[in-house]
């Protein structure tokens, strides 16, 4: 085996890595998650809990957007997740 010098070991692995390989071995983290804040968390609780009883309550004013206000409810978490709130 040969002897690396004493160096970073970012540019030992940068020479036959991908930047997402370098960042897992290093221990660097790509994108830092956060926990939400409580009203972030719990809107989009509210929001998946709306779309279900509007697709299975046939709630006809929303019955048609259903998907979509289950969707918004996921963003609104992965929002609340990857911004850093206090």
């Amino acid at each position: 085996m040969r002897r690396v010098p004493d160096r970073k070991p970012e540019f030992f692995i940068a020479q036959n890595k991908s930047y997402k390989e370098i960042l897992i071995i290093t221990g660097r983290n790509i994108m830092p998650l956060h926990t939400p804040s409580a009203w972030t968390f719990w809107l989009s609780v509210a929001l998946v809990i709306i779309a279900i009883i509007a697709r299975f309550g046939h709630i006809p004013a929303i019955e048609a957007y259903a998907s979509w206000i289950g969707v918004a409810g996921y963003i609104v978490l992965v929002i609340g997740c990857t911004v850093k709130t206090t």
